[in-house]
C-alpha cells in the first residue's frame, strides 16, 4: 500500500535499532527524486475536524453520471496504459524508488523466460481460466512473498510444498544459511508481467520491491531494501479458486490450512498438491538487488516530484466505464467520487489521530495491516505523525476495469496537508508543521461484482447495518449483524495506493 520516511541523521541510532518513522497514509516525498515544477489545486470549501486540523472537501468531487464521464473517454482515449500497479510501501524503499523501479524493469527486460513459452496477454490467460483476477493474484503473491520469507529462517520448508518446487526450496535453504530469523516483512511494490504460455503450462513472471530485517545466528540484525524477480507457474488446466481461498494460502485443492505430508499430499485430502497442477507455484527466484536500508534526506513544504506530470489514463477507460454501466445503470461519478474524497479525508484523520480501527470497513484488510503495522511502530517508539490542513483539490479518473471478482476504479487524488513528525516530548523530528505539502498519489478502490442489492450509505459504520465502527472485529465482522466488511461486498474500499513517479496504468 504505502511508503514512509525515516527519522533525519539526528535519530539515525534509533532507526538502525527501530521500525521507519511512517508519515500520511500512502506515502509522500520519499519516493520521490527529483524537484518539480509548482502545480496548483485548490479546494472549494472546508470543514473542521478537531483544534488545528482542517480536513476540505474537494470541489471536483461532486456531480455528474457516468454517460458524461464516457462522452470524455471518448476524448481521452489513446492515453498509455501499462500494468496493473501497486499493494503496499514503507519507508525503507525511500527515496531510491523510483530508481529501483526503473532497475527492477530493466532486470525484467534482460531475465530469462522459460523456454517453450510465447508471450499472451491478460485475455488469453482469461480465456484459459474466466476466475482470473488480478487483484487476487497480488494479495496471492504479496501473502506468499511474506510467508516464504518469514519460514525460510526455520529451515523447515514442508508448509511451502504446494506453492514452491524444490529447486526454490533447495536456493531458500541456501540463501538462508547462518539466518535464525526473517521479520518485519513487508511487500512495497508488485510488478507484474503479462502472462506467457507452453502448450501444458502458464507462467507469470512478478518482481517485487520490500523490505524485511534478517538476524543471524551470531545475533546481528540487518535490515534490507530487496528487489527479486519470481516466476510463477502452474498447468493452463487449472482454475482460480475464490480469492477469500487463493489468499489463504491453504491446500489448492480442498482449502485445509494444514501442512502437506512429507510425499506433497495434502493430510486432508490427500491430493498431490506440488507442481503447479491445482495453483501457482514458483518455480524461480532470482534476486535482482539487495541493499541495507539507509536513510533518505526529508524534505518539507513544496511540491512532490510527479505531481505536475499527466494524468496516466488508461487506453481502454472508456470500455470499462461502460461495461461498468451496463452491470449497474444506478452507478454515479459523483457519488463514487464523493466516497473516494471522504475515505481519503477519513483515513488521514484517524492517522493523526492514531485511531486506526475505525477505518477498517473503508479499506481491505492488506491495506489496514500494512498502515496499521507502521502506525504500531511509530507508537512503540514514541513517535507520532501529525496531519493539519489536509486538502482534496481534484479527483480524476484513470482506469475502470472488471474480471470475475471484482469491479475495480483508479483515480488520482491531487492534494495537501503539513506533515511532520514528533518524538515523544513533541519535539519536531521530520517534516514541517507550517509548510504546506502539495502532492498527487493514485488510490485503487474494488467492489465484489455480486452485492447485496441494500446497504448502509454510511462511512463511519458498518456498510451493512450502519453500526458503530466499534462493534466491528480485528477479522473484519460486524459484531452487530456478522457481515465481513472488507473485501468490498458492500461498497467501494481502498485497495491499494501508488505514488505518481511508480503508478504505471
Amino acid at each position: 500500500m504505502s511508503q514512509r520516511r525515516l527519522l533525519p541523521a539526528v535519530l539515525l541510532g534509533l532507526a538502525l535499532a527501530a521500525p521507519a518513522a511512517y508519515a500520511r497514509v500512502g506515502g509522500g516525498h520519499s519516493f520521490s527524486h527529483s524537484s518539480s515544477h509548482s502545480s496548483s489545486h485548490s479546494s472549494s470549501h472546508s470543514s473542521s475536524h478537531g483544534s488545528g486540523h482542517s480536513y476540505s472537501s474537494g470541489g471536483s468531487s461532486g456531480g455528474g453520471d457516468f454517460g458524461d464521464f464516457m462522452i470524455s473517454m471518448v476524448i481521452l482515449g489513446g492515453l498509455m496504459g501499462v500494468v496493473y500497479g501497486f499493494q503496499t510501501l514503507v519507508t525503507a524503499i525511500g527515496e531510491r524508488r523510483s530508481g529501483a523501479t526503473a532497475a527492477l524493469e530493466e532486470w525484467f527486460e534482460r531475465a530469462p523466460v522459460a523456454d517453450g513459452t510465447t508471450g499472451a496477454t491478460w485475455k488469453d490467460l482469461l480465456d484459459l481460466d474466466p476466475s482470473f483476477s488480478q487483484p487476487a493474484f497480488r494479495d496471492f503473491a504479496q501473502a506468499l512473498y511474506v510467508r516464504v520469507q518469514r519460514l525460510r529462517a526455520r529451515g523447515d520448508l514442508a508448509a511451502l510444498a504446494p506453492f514452491c518446487d524444490e529447486v526454490v526450496m533447495d536456493r531458500l535453504r541456501k540463501q538462508s544459511t547462518g539466518v535464525s530469523e526473517v521479520r518485519d516483512v513487508v511487500v512495497g511494490s508488485i510488478l507484474l508481467e503479462p502472462p506467457r504460455l507452453s502448450a501444458r503450462d502458464a507462467w507469470l513472471r512478478v518482481g517485487f520491491e520490500a523490505c524485511y530485517t534478517e538476524s543471524t545466528s551470531a545475533g546481528r540484525s540487518e535490515s534490507y531494501f530487496v528487489r527479486e524477480s519470481w516466476t510463477f507457474r502452474r498447468a493452463r488446466s487449472a482454475r482460480s479458486p475464490s480469492p477469500e481461498r487463493l489468499a489463504a494460502l491453504g491446500c489448492p485443492s480442498c482449502g485445509s490450512p494444514a501442512e502437506t505430508r512429507t510425499d506433497g499430499t495434502c493430510v486432508s485430502c490427500g491430493t498431490a498438491v506440488a507442481g503447479g497442477r491445482w495453483n501457482w507455484e514458483v518455480s524461480s527466484i532470482i534476486v535482482a538487488g539487495k541493499d541495507p536500508v539507509s536513510a533518505p534526506e526529508l524534505s518539507v513544504g513544496g511540491v512532490e516530484a510527479g505531481t505536475n506530470r499527466q494524468t496516466l489514463v488508461s487506453p481502454l477507460l472508456g470500455v470499462g466505464a461502460r461495461d461498468l454501466l451496463r452491470r449497474d445503470p444506478s452507478f454515479k461519478i459523483g457519488a463514487f467520487k464523493t466516497r473516494v474524497n471522504d475515505t481519503f479525508l477519513r483515513l488521514q484523520a484517524a492517522w493523526d489521530a492514531e485511531d486506526w480501527e475505525r477505518t477498517r470497513a473503508l479499506q481491505t484488510a492488506a491495506q489496514f495491516d500494512t498502515n496499521r503495522f507502521w502506525l504500531e511502530g511509530n507508537r512503540r517508539y514514541g513517535l507520532h505523525n501529525r496531519l493539519s490542513s489536509v486538502r482534496v483539490g481534484a479527483i480524476e479518473l484513470a482506469k475502470v476495469e472488471s474480471d470475475a471478482w471484482y469491479d475495480a476504479i483508479t483515480v488520482r487524488i491531487f492534494a495537501s496537508m503539513n506533515d511532520w513528525t514528533e518524538d515523544a516530548q513533541g519535539a519536531l523530528v521530520g517534516g514541517s508543521r507550517d509548510q504546506t505539502r502539495s502532492f498527487s498519489e493514485y488510490w485503487t478502490f474494488i467492489r465484489t461484482i455480486e452485492r447485496p442489492k441494500t446497504v448502509s450509505e454510511t462511512t463511519d459504520g458498518c456498510p451493512a447495518c450502519g453500526a458503530p465502527l466499534e462493534q466491528i472485529a480485528e477479522t473484519g465482522i460486524c459484531g452487530h449483524c456478522e457481515a465481513k466488511v472488507t473485501g468490498g461486498r458492500y461498497d467501494w474500499v481502498l485497495s491499494r495506493i501508488e505514488q505518481d513517479d511508480v503508478y504505471r496504468g
